[in-house]
Parts: structure tokens; C-alpha cells; sequence
């Protein structure tokens, strides 16, 4: 797993972005328990999940949308669309 937990007292809190996620975790919680407590030696760890928003990262579609994503990282690329007359849209 190469999610993001924390660690409070005794409780291991994986972080999760949605549920899908939380079903296959569901599936290993108990082997994935018993394995690091007998790894660790620590018979009162448990485990949880614990359910986080993401930001929708939404990609650009259109030829527009693309320029203006690529102009927001560079912006010469406006000003050479402006010298050479270019639509991005065509």
C-alpha cells in the first residue's frame, strides 16, 4: 500500500480517497492487522480508515481549454499566439 496514514496512540488511520478503496481495504484489514502486530509486537494496534476529499483534477478537453492551461503555465504563449495572429481553437 503506498496510501498516506497517521499514527495516533495505538490506532494506525489509513487514508483513503474513496470508497472502492475502503471495500478492498475492508477485504485485508484483519491478515493486514494481525501482521503488524506481530510484527511490531504490539497486541493493542488496530486499524482504521478514515476517508478524505481530493480535489477534482480536471483536464483540459477543448483546444481552447488546453491553451489556456498551457498559457497559465507559460505566459509568452499568449503573447506569441497574439503576434503570429493564432486561434486555438481551429
Amino acid at each position: 500500500m503506498k496510501q498516506e496514514y497517521k499514527l495516533e496512540r495505538e490506532n494506525l488511520i489509513i487514508l483513503i480517497s474513496n470508497d472502492v478503496q475502503k471495500d478492498i481495504f475492508d477485504k485485508v484489514r484483519i491478515e493486514l492487522q494481525k501482521y503488524l502486530r506481530d510484527s511490531i509486537e504490539n497486541d493493542s494496534l488496530s486499524l482504521s480508515v478514515e476517508l478524505i476529499a481530493e480535489e477534482a483534477n480536471r483536464k483540459p478537453y477543448t483546444n481552447k481549454e488546453k491553451f489556456d492551461h498551457l498559457a497559465n503555465k507559460n505566459p509568452a504563449l499568449k503573447m506569441l499566439k497574439e503576434r503570429l495572429g493564432l486561434d486555438p481553437d481551429f
